[in-house]
């Protein structure tokens, strides 16, 4: 009895330090984003975890300097924020930590009256801070989020955090899923009430 007693303590005392571990950011500077005062449509992409080289988010940042190439006052940024996405067990505080210092910095840009926001897995925890802040701080342009197979772990243990928080902030938002990704997929309802878990291997597409 008394081992099992011990053995259950020992794991509850392992779930918390890795727990306060991964909740706590690491030490690093934030590259700002530096964009001109006269900005009027911004669209920021973040790439996930250890995927600062991704080839489909440079593609996309291609496509939307062509279309916006006739528009005025428009920036379009690849953020490169691999000085703290290389921890995975932190990446998601991490992000966090930089869509807050992002926010901040771009409610600055009175002229702002569009933001796109996309992100890729862990990247996408940047976005709702920023998103956050920037309204927090006053900033009242119009925001869309996309997410592409967005990540939904905060911490050590809190599987559920993505479906519950990601994209509340924006006016629109909306989630773009692989099928053939073993990671755990939650269906929910627009009150966010989870209603089924899959795999996206053993389920192809879905609409609520």
């Amino acid at each position: 009895m008394k081992k099992l007693i011990l053995i259950v303590l020992l794991l509850f005392v392992i779930y918390w330090v890795m727990e306060i571990y991964c909740r706590r950011p690491d030490q690093f500077k934030i590259t700002k984003l530096d964009i001109p005062s006269d900005t009027q449509t911004l669209v920021l992409l973040f790439h996930g975890a250890k995927d600062h080289l991704n080839p489909e988010l440079k593609a996309l940042a291609t496509q939307f300097e062509i279309y916006l190439d006739s528009h005025q006052n428009t920036e379009v940024i690849n953020y490169n924020w691999s000085f703290a996405s290389n921890n995975r067990l932190r990446a998601s505080t991490n992000a966090i930590k930089i869509g807050e210092f992002l926010g901040s910095e771009i409610a600055n840009l009175k002229a702002l009256k569009n933001i796109r926001l996309i992100a890729h897995s862990v990247g996408a925890f940047i976005p709702d801070a920023l998103c956050q802040a920037y309204r927090d701080h006053g900033g009242d342009a119009h925001i869309e989020i996309n997410f592409l197979d967005p990540f939904n772990l905060r911490g050590f243990a809190d599987m559920s955090y993505g479906v519950r928080s990601h994209g509340k902030c924006a006016d629109f938002a909306s989630s773009i899923m692989n099928t053939d990704d073993p990671a755990l997929i939650l269906l929910i309802t627009r009150d966010h009430q989870i209603i089924k878990q899959y795999t996206a291997t053993n389920y192809g597409t879905f609409t609520i």
